[in-house]
């Protein structure tokens, strides 16, 4: 690595035309403005005056909401009675708010 070099983190979006793919998921694309089936590849860089290459990179995949729960509880994390019914009734609102937590 030379002195002047940066590391910077991006993001690309992998459209597909099926959903029949391991670990692909409804994501926004912004360029169509609009959900599609995709993957997001996430890729750590590093760029100086003649050089790029990729650091590490992974597919991203969404928040595991049983594994948060269960750390925050098991952190001695309380969560509020009340808001354990979101899990069936709505579970957007539940994974708010236990990200919210977390």
């Amino acid at each position: 690595m030379k002195p002047k070099g940066i590391v910077s983190l991006a993001d690309t979006l992998l459209s597909h035309y099926g959903k029949h793919f391991e670990k692909i998921t409804k994501l926004w694309d912004p360029v169509e403005v609009h959900c599609v089936w995709a993957h997001k590849l996430v890729t750590l860089l590093y760029s100086a005056d003649q050089t790029d290459y990729a650091l590490l990179f992974q597919l991203w995949e969404p928040a595991d909401l049983a594994h948060i729960e269960a750390g925050l509880l098991a952190a001695g994390i309380p969560l509020r009675q009340q808001k354990f019914a979101l899990k069936e009734s709505n579970p957007q609102k539940w994974r708010q708010y236990l990200l919210g937590v977390w």
